[in-house]
């Protein structure tokens, strides 16, 4: 039931994981990019972000940096703490022109505050303990 609301909410499909760390890293798993740009967000990200660069050789490099085919540009966004807010359709259409994928935290804003898949992510992630659950941040 729940997968089926937040489906609803996303326009998306759904699926849910014990935690948002463990979406992240399905997420990443699933994808397997060769190179992940990444800007700032949660520390547990770059935790398995660095796990699979020391065990898969994935390359981390920044959000502007060159993407290829099979890469992925994650963001969060807005960023925590300083919620920065990142132009998703940009990143989106800078991907998808040379076969990368998109994947969003949007841990700090969910919807209704923001539709991702509508705007080109590929991928949204949310740790619904979080803002989903009522908890201040």
């Amino acid at each position: 039931r729940c997968e089926k609301l937040i489906s609803e909410l996303e326009g998306g499909t759904a699926v849910l994981y014990a935690s948002g760390l463990a979406a992240t890293f399905a997420t990443l798993f699933h994808l397997q990019p060769s190179r992940v740009g990444v800007r700032g967000g949660y520390h547990g990200t770059h935790n398995v972000l660095s796990l699979m660069r020391d065990k898969q050789q994935v390359v981390i490099q920044d959000i502007d940096d060159e993407v290829g085919e099979g890469d992925v540009i994650w963001l969060e966004s807005p960023r925590n703490p300083m919620c920065e807010v990142y132009d998703v359709k940009h990143y989106a259409s800078r991907a998808h022109a040379v076969g990368a994928k998109v994947v969003v935290d949007a841990t700090m804003a969910p919807p209704p505050l923001q539709k991702l898949i509508p705007l080109g992510a590929d991928v949204v992630v949310h740790s619904a303990t979080k803002y989903y659950a009522g908890a201040a941040i």
